[in-house]
């Protein structure tokens, strides 16, 4: 759509899983979210010492409190048309509202900065027939622990040990945990993630959505013997807008009275790989798979789920832009399941 210098552009291709694309194509009942101009993720808020002292912006010591609990929200479902209630695991920040659309809060800091970011996890003990919990379990590679947790970026150079970024510890249900990455003076500046690395529940959480943007802002000039950061060529572009898009497939299903997944029926009346969510059920992720093997965990695909990838939290959204302006993208995949390719193409004017 054009009017007067802007435009909407609905990132479908970029959204979608290979099955899903197929779908889309040949449904032409499929839509964008209603009136979604897509924000960026809200940032992190950066504390003082104290959970109750402001935050210095001259200090180099950043603290922040992430929780992780389950929220209660909507995800939008093209293929119906409307938005399917879910209940799922979150990262969320005290202060702001719980994120009725999933999509986690960005951590930003700069190079030489210390960042601490205290872990509450908020989530209940688990303890039914398909979780044996968080403590001794005879095989490791078994789907366990679904509610412990711990905290993984991606691409940072910082200590892999101790509370630095560190795999191998489980942040277990009603738990705080400070991790510490120290940023060192020459890391470069970019754009960067972090996410739930637990091992046992890793894909079931990072499925339920939680993970988020990590960005590095710097400002060393480029010399003859030393890089440069990229956001001091751009920051001569005085009116350049800046997006952050979290890409996620988030793999949620709605169950029967008998824990079965419930699937679309074809023509014939046959059960077929695409999920379905009736009005009044609550999609979750609690299992790998229901009572007859099928789940998330049973497909390498993600488009045989008939699930939409998201992006911060919508689904098939559109971005308003300015003719002629120049804007900075940050894209990240924060997902499982699938690959992404973004591809543009001209759009034509209705």
């Amino acid at each position: 759509m054009f009017s007067r210098g802007t435009m909407t552009l609905s990132l479908r291709a970029l959204a979608l899983g290979t099955a899903a694309a197929s779908a889309l194509l040949m449904a032409g009942t499929a839509s964008a979210q209603p009136g979604q101009d897509v924000a960026n993720p809200p940032e992190l808020k950066k504390r003082g010492a104290s959970p109750n002292h402001p935050f210095d912006p001259a200090s180099k010591e950043i603290r922040l409190d992430l929780n992780i609990e389950y929220v209660e929200g909507a995800i939008y479902n093209p293929t119906t048309g409307r938005d399917d209630k879910v209940r799922l695991r979150a990262y969320t920040q005290d202060g702001l509202p719980l994120p009725e659309r999933f999509v986690s809060p960005s951590i930003v800091a700069r190079p030489g900065d210390t960042v601490r970011v205290k872990l509450n996890n908020k989530l209940p003990p688990v303890s039914t027939s398909y979780d044996p919990g968080c403590g001794a379990v005879a095989d490791h590679n078994v789907p366990h622990c679904f509610n412990g947790t711990n905290l993984h970026t991606h691409g940072l150079w910082v200590n892999p040990s101790g509370n630095g970024d560190n795999v191998l510890l489980s942040i277990n249900p009603g738990v705080s945990f400070e991790y510490e990455y120290a940023i060192a003076p020459e890391h470069p500046a970019g754009t960067f993630w972090y996410h739930t690395h637990r091992h046992g529940s890793t894909a079931l959480q990072v499925s339920s959505g939680m993970a988020g943007a990590l960005i590095i802002r710097g400002d060393r000039v480029p010399t003859a013997t030393t890089n440069g950061d990229l956001d001091t060529l751009l920051a001569g572009v005085r009116t350049m807008k800046e997006r952050t898009l979290v890409f996620q497939q988030i793999q949620y299903g709605c169950f029967d009275q008998n824990q079965d997944i419930k699937f679309d029926l074809n023509a014939a009346g046959t059960a077929i790989k695409r999920w379905r969510c009736d009005a009044g059920d609550v999609g979750q992720i609690e299992t790998y798979a229901d009572k007859n093997g099928v789940g998330f965990g049973q497909f390498s695909s993600w488009g045989q789920s008939g699930r939409y990838t998201s992006i911060n939290g919508y689904v098939l959204p559109t971005f308003e832009m300015k003719q002629n302006a120049v804007e900075r993208w940050r894209m990240i995949h924060g997902g499982v399941r699938d690959t992404i390719r973004v591809i543009f193409v001209k759009a034509n004017a209705p």
